[in-house]
This record gives C-alpha cells, sequence and structure tokens, in this order.
C-alpha cells in the first residue's frame, strides 16, 4: 500500500460501530497490539508499506485460545477512509470472516 493518508480506521460488529478494535474485542487490550486512527490521530503509509490493524503473538497459546481470538475477528468488519497524496478520497470496507479459514 501507500502513499496514502488514513483519515479513519473504524469496526464494525453486532450492527455497532466503534472507533477502536480494543472496544470490539473482549480480551485485555494489553494482551495484543492494536493501532487507532482517528480525527486526530491520522497515519501516513509510504510506498510499499503496509500498517497492522491487529497483531497478537500466539505461540504461548492453546489452540483452543487461539481459535476464540479468531472467532471473535471473524465477526468484525472494518472500514478504512483514506486519502491519495492528491487528496482524493477514497473508503473501502472488509469483513474478517476470513480468519476462520484455519478454523
Amino acid at each position: 500500500m501507500g502513499p496514502l493518508i488514513i483519515n479513519s480506521l473504524s469496526f464494525t460488529k453486532g450492527g455497532k460501530e466503534y472507533a477502536n478494535i480494543a472496544e470490539v474485542l473482549p480480551f485485555n487490550k494489553r494482551s495484543y497490539m492494536h493501532t487507532i486512527v482517528d480525527d486526530v490521530v491520522k497515519k501516513v503509509l509510504l510506498p510499499n508499506t503496509e500498517m497492522k490493524v491487529f497483531a497478537k503473538n500466539v505461540t504461548m497459546s492453546t489452540t483452543e485460545e487461539t481459535n476464540a481470538i479468531r472467532r471473535e475477528l471473524a465477526l468484525i468488519r472494518v472500514k478504512v477512509n483514506y486519502q491519495d497524496i492528491y487528496e482524493n478520497k477514497f473508503s473501502i470496507e472488509r469483513g474478517l470472516e476470513w480468519f476462520l479459514r484455519y478454523h
């Protein structure tokens, strides 16, 4: 991806929209890495870079714990509002149901 500016990032679960993935997941927010992007905090992506919205080290987790994380993520839709370097605005939304592919 990139170059682009992410203006906002939102998460939908159960018909409700949230600005932060930590509001959606039932896990301790200190147990995983997550990114917040809102009207105050923007994110700039340079050419050929990526942004991780959620990351968790599961090497010490049981299979059931890992599957619980996958089940929760699969219920979420992510929406990204962004603009290119010419200020053209775009929006993309994607469901995370693909997390169940290894379930």
